[in-house]
């Protein structure tokens, strides 16, 4: 039997959890160790959480990312930047969104929050991220990654105390053709 444990943000609680992929248990982290250490959201609604989602693929060895900006309009959360194809022929793809209500989202990783005047610049620097159609080995999970760092690097991307411990354990979840 499978004891294998998934770390993720439980946007409806507000809190870290880690839910055990054979049982469906959840338990959930109540207090950090450092209170310095939570990962705090701005203090007026003028910022909105950007969060890498994690699916189910076609491949076992994979999973499918994407990333959401939450955004409510309508029925849907937010909305969603990712590529869609297989290897040497991905395409930018984005739609409303809501990953929390999908059966096939695994989890959801925050990584940082985006003003919510920046919100067209995010998906137009999306739109524009480079595909890597010519490298056999390069996935979604490499387009979301290096998105999220030139968001960080051009000042789209804003992020809480603890990201560098968030973005070791993201990393630790990418596809084995690190």
């Amino acid at each position: 039997m499978d004891d294998s444990w998934t770390r993720h943000f439980d946007s409806n609680t507000q809190l870290w959890a880690s839910t055990n992929i054979s049982t469906g248990e959840t338990k959930y982290e109540d207090d950090a160790e450092d209170p310095q250490q939570q990962e705090e959201p701005p203090l007026n609604d003028e910022y909105r959480l950007i969060s890498i989602v994690r699916r189910i693929g076609g491949d076992p060895a994979f999973k499918h990312w994407a990333l959401f900006i939450e955004d409510k309009d309508g029925e849907s959360e937010g909305f969603e930047c990712e590529i869609e194809g297989s290897r040497k022929r991905f395409t930018y793809a984005e739609n409303r969104a809501s990953p929390k209500t999908s059966g096939g989202t695994l989890d959801m990783h925050p990584v940082g929050y985006v003003d919510t005047e920046n919100l067209e610049r995010v998906r137009g620097f999306a739109r524009e991220s480079r595909i890597r159609n010519e490298d056999e080995w390069w996935c979604c999970q490499d387009w979301v990654w290096t998105l999220v760092e030139e968001l960080e690097g051009v000042g789209l991307l804003e992020h809480g105390g603890d990201f560098e411990r968030q973005r070791r354990e993201i990393r630790e979840l990418k596809g084995p053709h690190l």
